[in-house]
């Protein structure tokens, strides 16, 4: 726990001053890099599953048929874990 808060308070420091803790004579946390790497994944999986299901519901009914045809296509790979690559042509701000 302790090697945690180290990496996320390093995350913060590089990220804002573009130094490591050891540079404000804080001890730097300790671990393979996968264990940064490993937090960089929890920080972007941490996200509110009913705040974005509420968005969805409110969302697809929007979609045109056009969109709504390739949404189910991507979301059908997904589900499968199918895998793939999907290349839109779509302008901003649609």
């Amino acid at each position: 726990m302790y090697n945690e808060a180290l990496i996320l308070i390093e995350d913060l420091c590089v990220l804002i001053s573009n130094l490591p803790l050891n540079h404000y004579g804080m001890p730097s946390p300790n671990g393979p890099a996968t264990d940064l790497v490993n937090t960089d994944l929890q920080r972007e999986n941490q996200y509110d599953h009913g705040s974005l299901a509420t968005i969805i519901m409110n969302s697809e009914p929007l979609l045109t048929a056009e969109q709504k045809i390739i949404y189910d296509r991507i979301m059908l790979a997904v589900a499968v874990e199918q895998g793939g690559f999907f290349f839109l042509d779509a302008p901003g701000g649609t």
